[in-house]
Formats: C-alpha cells, sequence, structure tokens
C-alpha cells in the first residue's frame, strides 16, 4: 500500500500527522483527524503543477500521480507532506 502523512508542526516544534493519504484500489483515501478537510479542499482546488512548460491540475482522482505531487505541494514550516511511502499491504 501507498501512503503519504500530512504533518503539522506545533508551537513546540513538535509534529503531529493530522492526515494520512493512501492508496486503495487505484483510489485515493484521506483519513485522521483533519483527513475531511484536506479531502474536501484538494478535491475542490487539486494541485497545480508547471510540468514541462505545462500548466495543469492534479486531483485525487488521478492516484499515484497525484500522491507524489503532495511532498511538492505542502512543504512549507507549518505544514507538510512526507514523499510517498510504500508499506506491506
Amino acid at each position: 500500500m501507498k501512503i503519504v502523512h500530512i504533518y503539522v508542526t506545533e508551537d513546540d516544534a513538535s509534529q503531529t500527522i493530522v492526515c494520512t493519504v493512501k492508496l486503495v484500489d487505484n483510489q485515493v483515501k484521506f483519513t485522521g483527524q483533519s483527513g475531511k478537510y484536506y479531502k474536501e479542499a484538494l478535491q475542490d482546488n487539486g494541485i497545480y503543477l508547471l510540468d514541462e512548460g505545462e500548466h495543469k491540475y492534479l486531483y485525487p482522482k488521478d492516484g499515484l500521480e497525484f500522491m507524489e505531487a503532495l511532498s511538492t505541494h505542502y512543504r512549507g514550516s507549518k505544514v507538510r507532506a512526507s514523499d510517498v511511502i510504500t508499506i506491506p499491504d
């Protein structure tokens, strides 16, 4: 299974996983305390990419390509996403 963790940095510099994005049967699923928030925001707005001169948006329906883009979309000091992690099913 492939997953991505979305972390929030707390005031004391600790990090908390607030959402886990999973690829299950080629469908992206959001879980965790803020999973619903991230799902709604990303389904509505997508992730903007400039790919080889082409402007495009990725949405959860785009599966693994969408998950790979999360780490570039959420890369700030307060909110960040991990790279795609492969875990045994």
